[in-house]
């Protein structure tokens, strides 16, 4: 399964340089996005073939964190409000674009605060 993750990244990778061609009116969000998205998707990877608990394995892990934490708070802040989709119903949709922002800028400090745990737990276990 790692490998399989690899060869998906590295995809998603190439696709976010140009180096496969795709169209642009396809892309809702800047190109580092994807290219980030491919990047974690190989660090997932690169968790999976890594002996565990080593060095290299949580490496990735906190890579794939922060990564996370990056994605979600672009979209929290600087998407189009036309990009968030979905909410409450009789809701106005202000309300719901504020609300799926709210979500969005959550997730970051969710996996901040995993990668905060993830560095202080491997810290304590080196002692």
């Amino acid at each position: 399964m790692g490998y399989l993750c690899l060869a998906i990244g590295t995809a998603l990778t190439l696709v976010a340089g140009g180096v496969i061609p795709t169209d642009p009116s396809q892309f809702f969000a800047p190109r580092w996005m994807l290219a980030l998205a491919g990047l974690s998707v190989i660090a997932c990877g690169g968790s999976l073939i890594t002996p565990k608990d080593s060095v290299p394995q949580l490496c990735c892990i906190g890579f794939i964190l922060v990564s996370f934490a990056m994605m979600g708070g672009w979209v929290a802040v600087f998407s189009s409000d036309d990009s968030i989709a979905g909410g409450i119903p009789f809701i106005p949709r202000s309300v719901n674009i504020f609300l799926g922002r709210c979500l969005f800028g959550l997730g970051p400090i969710v996996c901040l605060g995993m990668l905060w745990s993830l560095v202080s737990g491997s810290l304590k276990q080196q002692q």
